[in-house]
């Protein structure tokens, strides 16, 4: 029996959220909730199953300027290879 399904390896989306915290490890918790209500899981436009899971909160940073809890402000995407060599960096 065989199946035209391909195993592809997974690609990463990397984002930057802004949370509003008293410190860094109640800004880290914020930012795992947040990211946590974006996962998702659907049917693309050529039949593939997409699942968005989170994975981790890699850094959390002190910004001094007032903006929203969860305002993305930077994103990008990457293969495995890439977010391996990324997250071993934190």
């Amino acid at each position: 029996m065989s199946s035209d399904v391909r195993a592809v390896p997974p690609d990463y989306s990397g984002s930057l959220l802004l949370v509003r915290a008293m410190s860094e490890a109640e800004a880290e918790t914020e930012a795992r909730r947040f990211a946590l209500t974006e996962e998702d899981d659907y049917e693309n436009s050529d039949g593939e199953r997409v699942t968005w899971t989170f994975v981790d909160v890699l850094d959390v940073r002190l910004v001094s300027t007032r903006l929203r809890d969860g305002s993305e402000v930077y994103s990008w995407l990457m293969n495995e290879d890439v977010f391996s060599r990324v997250r071993s960096a934190f």
